[in-house]
């Protein structure tokens, strides 16, 4: 079991900014979908998705409701300036900022690793240089790190992990910016939680880029296959799946 209430209090410190936060281990009630929810479960029975996606409307809900937001996740478009949600095995864990945001991003992986081979599709080679073992945790920390961020950057269309650049690699609380646009910055906190990460993140500053126009939503097909070899809640991105 994951602990909401310490999760959301130790993001909430490290991030400087108060973070709300839901956990789902089963499907939402599908008699409680709102209308455009029902037709996109109509969609997806019978589907690999339809078991997670069913956790995230659970989650997401649950957090909407504590925010003091309508329940119906239907309009909510990733990214989101104030919203996030990520999948790992049987967890949904949805993260928001309580009040106005830039962008929040978060991710979760537990219980597994990745070989030091994949790091070169996600780190740049700076950020592998300074990595004290390049098959230790720390590198499942880092792709948690480059997903929050990238997931947390409103106007991530067409860009890639490897365009997000990470300050300091060793630490697990930190700033990311974009490579072509540095003004743009990212700051992350990672937790350790049940022999993986977590890892949220929060948007400090814009950048100069103008962001590209949403175009995924909680009801559209906001997944893509990432190096772990899992599809991943977040809008798609540039990059090579790790077999």
């Amino acid at each position: 079991m994951l602990d909401e209430a310490w999760i959301a209090e130790a993001l909430s410190e490290e991030l400087g900014a108060p973070i709300a936060v839901a956990v789902a281990y089963g499907p939402a009630d599908v008699d409680a979908l709102s209308g455009t929810e029902r037709r996109r479960y109509a969609d997806l029975v019978g589907t690999p998705r339809c078991d997670s996606w069913l956790r995230g409307r659970a989650a997401l809900k649950r957090l909407l409701v504590g925010i003091g937001d309508p329940p119906d996740t239907s309009a909510l478009v990733f990214p989101h300036l104030r919203v996030s949600l990520t999948h790992c095995g049987r967890y949904a864990v949805a993260v928001a900022l309580e009040g106005r945001g830039s962008g929040l991003g978060v991710d979760l992986e537990i219980r597994r690793s990745l070989p030091a081979e994949a790091a070169r599709f996600f780190l740049s080679r700076g950020e592998r240089e300074l990595l004290p073992d390049p098959e230790g945790p720390a590198l499942l920390r880092l792709w948690t790190v480059k997903e929050a961020v990238f997931k947390a950057d409103p106007g991530n269309s067409g860009r890639g992990l490897l365009d997000y650049q990470v300050a300091d690699p060793t630490v697990r609380r930190g700033e990311a910016c974009l490579g072509r646009d540095p003004a743009m910055l990212i700051r992350y906190a990672s937790l350790p939680v049940q022999g993986g990460f977590l890892t949220a993140a929060v948007a400090t500053s814009a950048g100069t880029q103008k962001p590209a126009r949403p175009v995924r939503s909680a009801d559209s097909e906001p997944r893509r296959v990432g190096v772990l070899g899992e599809r991943v809640e977040g809008q798609a991105h540039r990059g090579r799946v790790w077999p």
